[in-house]
């Protein structure tokens, strides 16, 4: 564990507070721009929305580095369906294999962040990382610890 040090412990208050606030696609990339990726334009991606359960309002890139893509599906419904993300994702894996994605409900209150290990399985049997924000819930340390790497961080953050 690194012991953070005064500059990287503001730094991740702000990226706590980013992480608080989420309730938009533009907050998804303002977020994204402040981590030092570059917008995307929010390029639209195709997929066919009747083989989803709940579907998608919409599904775009919004930022990348490089090779690397950070896709956000936002959900046509008032819940997360963890079975769509996992289609939707084994629906543009091959063609994103370097990606992190991002779902939100419809009213962008609920996220997951889901990352994908390159050799972690396929289909139903891909391992996926997902960490979980809620609107209003101020105990992100353990999402910020996997997003962003193990920091010590304040008593504060219980």
């Amino acid at each position: 564990m690194i012991e953070a040090v005064p500059d990287r412990v503001a730094e991740l208050e702000n990226l706590k507070r980013q992480l608080g606030n989420l309730r938009s696609r533009q907050d998804l990339i303002n977020l994204c721009t402040w981590l030092n990726f570059e917008p995307a334009d929010n390029q639209s991606l195709s997929f066919d929305n009747k083989q989803y359960h709940v579907g998608f309002a919409e599904v775009t890139i919004v930022a990348r580095a490089g090779d690397f893509r950070i896709i956000y599906g936002r959900m046509a419904a008032t819940d997360l369906s963890r079975d769509d993300e996992r289609s939707l994702i084994n629906t543009l894996i091959n063609e994103h294999p370097y990606s992190l994605f991002v779902f939100s409900d419809q009213q962008c209150r609920k996220w997951n962040f889901v990352n994908h290990p390159l050799n972690g399985g396929s289909g139903s049997r891909r391992l996926l990382r997902r960490m979980k924000i809620d609107a209003g819930d101020l105990r992100l340390r353990t999402v910020i610890e996997r997003l962003f790497g193990e920091v010590r961080l304040l008593d504060s953050w219980g």
